[in-house]
């Protein structure tokens, strides 16, 4: 590996074999033009490794894509995918002599929160095991007795009769 005489953090200025300083003519093995996606300019050193070129000594085309590609212009390698939300599970430390199956966690957006299958769901659990903050939203971790689902429901769409009654129920 070379050291700091041969190159910095934007890639090679000078040949490790040769101790030449590199130019900006050197034969690229990768390049852009405006317009296309960025590929960091690489070059071939005498002793056959192909390296990055350092930045100053790009050409005006490799500039203005890279310029293009910092601006989020269309010269961007790979678009970000939007998130998809997926059922998440959660596991809850064990003693040693239990063997619980694993908990499952079902989580639910605000605008399903209110829907008649959660108010269903409020209506067959028997107890609030907790709360959690999540993105500013509080939700109460909801289950029943004896399941190993979680119901993550936002703690405002419960009514306060009904979280009063999962909270204070019968201690089992």
């Amino acid at each position: 590996m070379a050291n700091d005489e041969f190159h910095n953090s934007t890639g090679y200025f000078k040949d490790p074999g040769t101790g030449q300083d590199l130019t900006g003519d050197e034969p690229r093995l990768a390049t852009c033009h405006p317009g296309e996606p960025f590929n960091w300019p690489m070059i071939a050193l005498s002793d056959g490794n192909i390296v990055k070129l350092c930045s100053r000594l790009w050409n005006a085309d490799e500039k203005q894509c890279y310029k293009e590609y910092r601006n989020g212009g269309t010269c961007v390698k790979s678009e970000r995918k939007p998130k998809v939300e997926k059922q998440v599970k959660q596991t809850e430390p064990k003693n040693s002599n239990e063997s619980e199956p694993e908990k499952q966690v079902v989580k639910y957006s605000e605008e399903s929160a209110t829907s008649i299958q959660t108010l269903t769901i409020l209506a067959e659990c028997d107890r609030c095991i907790g709360v959690s903050q999540i993105a500013g939203i509080t939700y109460a971790l909801i289950t029943k007795h004896g399941s190993n689902v979680v119901h993550h429901i936002p703690r405002s769409c419960i009514p306060d009769a009904e979280f009063d009654r999962l909270c204070c129920g019968d201690e089992y």
